[in-house]
């Protein structure tokens, strides 16, 4: 579900403050235990204070919170060209086949935020 000032542009892209992605991802066929994040840091007025924060829950077939963790990450760079990093996370709790996995994204702060690709992986 997009809402709230994300778009979808060679990528999502949020573009106001308080923009949040969800995602459910289940129910899985394998488990799975670590997110890889491919995302863009740029410069400017626009990048500047960039921030995205996560926010992973892994949750059974009835709804029960099994495990969460969050991670900030920053889309801001003093460069002047804009670069694709990767960030590995490792969710410290394996998701089961037949469970959830909802990914909670929200713009924490600067104007933009650029997400090129996401993965989960077990191991």
């Amino acid at each position: 579900q997009m809402r709230d000032g994300w778009k979808n542009k060679l990528g999502l892209v949020a573009n106001v403050v308080g923009a949040q992605l969800n995602l459910r991802i289940g129910p899985l066929l394998q488990k799975v235990r670590f997110f890889s994040l491919q995302y863009l840091r740029s410069y400017g007025a626009q990048w500047e204070g960039s921030v995205a924060q996560f926010q992973f829950t892994i949750r059974h077939t009835n709804e029960t919170t099994l495990h969460e963790k969050s991670v900030n990450i920053s889309g801001h760079h003093d460069l002047q060209y804009s670069i694709s990093y990767d960030y590995h996370l490792d969710l410290e709790h394996y998701a089961l086949e037949g469970q959830y996995v909802d990914i909670d994204m929200t713009l924490m702060g600067g104007k933009t935020f650029k997400v090129i690709a996401m993965m989960l992986c077990s191991w």
